[in-house]
């Protein structure tokens, strides 16, 4: 049986009474825990989530209703296995992936499954290379699922020359547009709702780093450079395009020591105008001592000898109306010797570092929430989810029952062995930078897994699995 469980919270800015709404569904064991866990979300059609999982030989779609019982089972079989793009036209739901089976040539491919079990893949393209080429793709989804969009690049290693195309498709598979010129350097792709292609690539040359920006639409292609004196990125990713503006977030490495470029010094935000060609803003933030108090699972009173964090690395980003977020935290792996001799896996996820930037580059708010999470054997369950209800941003996330029942980030983190009794909780990082913490579940032994865009909670307990469904209303 369903259960709906309401939880009122005061809006204490607005003074509104919001309400946190959560319709838990029954947990089943009818799709497994693990394939949820490598399963890529596709979109929702008439109460069901739609899911892309690799398996043997092939591909399957997966159809889950809010018991998770499962709606549609769909396979193809191919020598296809890495997946660019996922997206659904109504009832169908369409993958893009790339063949590299076949000794010179890598095929692209379109697979469609439609809600009566029929199946087909179709190949969109194919490229051609001798034995010391090279054939770099890259896919994309827009935020809305409307659009789906592949690059493709040829290096000829003995020419020293390249090929570039690409390719925009809508949400069914069906080629919009196409185009070939000369790319520039690029490292990542962004796909906008109304079917625009933007990518980001980065360059560095001594004290000068060159950001590389992409920029196409049906009609224009353009290539753009803009440079700034900074040391090369960690990290520096594509996480919205608004008014015309690209925002990306990273982070930046460390400096002032032998060793520290290994080390994460702080977060950065470029900001670049793709209507008028220029940088708008490029912001480097350095850690504080609190940050690193708490991706250390530190006290804040703790004084911090160095602003350096190891094992630092973005866990997702989230596009909002005036700009981006980046969730960041330590992630790493600790590696034993058991008596027999085998290896043990121990995975520890500590602390989460939250930016936020706007179309100017601008660090708008910046938030810390404490995070002592651990599991062996694999990192399956050490998942946090992220989505956006407008301008607001929220975290779903297991933690100790230990914890505090509000935001609190003085003391540390109590730790939590994934698996165990553990309170799901949400946070709710306005606009503003207020955060608001509110504990959906009480004592469960249900892990977040996931959160998709529409707010299901997809969560796990051993090989169990439950859909959770979120959603707020303010009176």
């Amino acid at each position: 049986m369903k259960r709906l469980i309401t939880i009122a919270l005061m809006l204490v800015t607005a003074g509104l009474n919001a309400q946190v709404v959560i319709d838990k569904g029954d947990e089943n064991r009818r799709i497994d825990a693990d394939i949820m866990a490598e399963a890529t979300y596709a979109g929702s059609h008439n109460g069901q989530t739609l899911w892309a999982a690799h398996v043997k030989n092939g591909w399957q779609v997966i159809g889950a209703d809010h018991q998770m019982e499962t709606t549609r089972m769909q396979g193809v079989k191919t020598g296809a296995d890495e997946l660019l793009a996922a997206a659904h036209s109504e009832d169908t739901v369409v993958l893009l992936l790339a063949d590299r089976s076949h000794k010179g040539r890598t095929d692209v491919l379109v697979a469609r499954f439609t809600a009566v079990g029929h199946s087909t893949i179709d190949t969109l393209a194919t490229y051609a290379y001798g034995k010391k080429d090279k054939c770099l793709l890259w896919g994309a989804t827009s935020p809305s699922g409307n659009h789906m969009a592949v690059c493709a690049i040829v290096e000829y290693t003995e020419t020293k020359q390249y090929s570039a195309r690409m390719t925009m498709l809508d949400a069914g598979g069906h080629t919009e547009w196409q185009r070939e010129y000369a790319l520039g350097t690029m490292e990542q792709l962004y796909v906008t709702d109304d079917g625009r292609m933007a990518t980001l690539g980065t360059e560095h040359d001594g004290t000068t780093l060159h950001l590389i920006i992409n920029y196409a639409d049906r009609a224009h292609a353009v290539t753009d450079d803009a440079t700034v004196v900074c040391e090369t990125p960690r990290e520096l990713r594509i996480a919205n395009v608004v008014d015309g503006h690209m925002i990306a977030l990273g982070t930046i490495p460390g400096n002032g020591f032998r060793g520290a470029e290994e080390l994460c010094g702080g977060t950065i935000a470029f900001a670049y105008d793709l209507e008028k060609g220029r940088t708008v803003g490029f912001t480097i933030r350095p850690f504080s001592n609190e940050d690193i108090d708490i991706l250390y699972n530190k006290p804040t009173k703790k004084m911090q000898h160095d602003l350096l964090c190891e094992h630092a690395t973005p866990l997702g980003y989230v596009a909002l109306p005036y700009g981006a977020a980046m969730v960041m935290g330590r992630n790493f792996e600790k590696i034993s010797l058991a008596d027999n001799g085998t290896e043990e896996h121990a995975f520890s996820r500590v602390g989460l570092h939250i930016v936020a930037a706007d179309t100017g580059a601008n660090f708008v708010w910046v938030r810390n929430l404490r995070r002592n999470d651990w599991q062996k054997s694999h990192p399956d369950l050490l998942n946090v989810g992220l989505m956006a209800t407008g301008d607001t941003l929220c975290i779903v996330k297991s933690e100790s029952r230990k914890m505090p029942a509000i935001y609190e980030i003085g003391k540390e983190a109590k730790q939590l062995k994934m698996g165990d009794k553990n309170n799901m909780v949400l946070y709710r990082l306005m606009a503003d930078g207020e955060v608001k913490k509110d504990i959906l579940e009480a004592g469960s032994k249900h892990s977040v897994l996931c959160l998709t865009p529409q707010g299901d909670i997809i969560t796990a307990r051993g090989s169990h699995t439950r859909h959770v469904k979120l959603s707020f209303n303010i009176p």
